[in-house]
């Protein structure tokens, strides 16, 4: 039986490492800033926050002075922890801008689950268990002779 808390232990190590430390309410979300332009631009306080809290993003976007983004397409994306009993709001400041047509769009968007990772965890549990059946089986027959 010491043998099967032993392997057990393993497991649930395993587990605890996987599923979240903190409250319940943590969830991980994906930040992104897109933007279309003819023209560069200066982008400056990005920021998605609740009400009284701290700035969840990081970057020299976020600062007062920001920084120059060419002309062009693209993306700024940010993984944040974003407790989901509080409401966010984001925020973000265009200025210097050199063309004549522009399109501007922040989104945020859960992260879901790894489809793998109840596999993977299914899987640790499995081997657990036939260690733990390999070593008994040894130990029975050690005793046996």
């Amino acid at each position: 039986m010491n043998k099967l808390a032993k392997y057990l232990g393993v497991v649930s190590l395993v587990f605890s490492f996987i599923g979240p430390a903190s409250a319940a309410s943590l969830q991980e979300y994906l930040f992104t800033f897109s933007y279309n332009t003819n023209g560069s631009f200066t982008l400056s306080n990005l920021s998605y926050s609740y009400s009284g809290g701290s700035n969840t993003l990081s970057g020299i976007y976020t600062t007062s002075g920001g920084g120059v983004i060419g002309a062009g397409s693209g993306s700024i994306s940010q993984l944040v922890s974003v407790d989901t009993s509080k409401s966010y709001a984001s925020n973000y400041s265009v200025s210097h801008f050199t063309g004549t047509a522009s399109s501007f769009g922040l989104s945020v968007s859960a992260v879901p689950l790894p489809a793998g990772l109840p596999l993977f965890a299914l899987a640790i549990f499995a081997l657990g268990l036939v260690g733990y059946r390999t070593a008994r089986k040894r130990a029975i027959g050690l005793q046996a002779v």
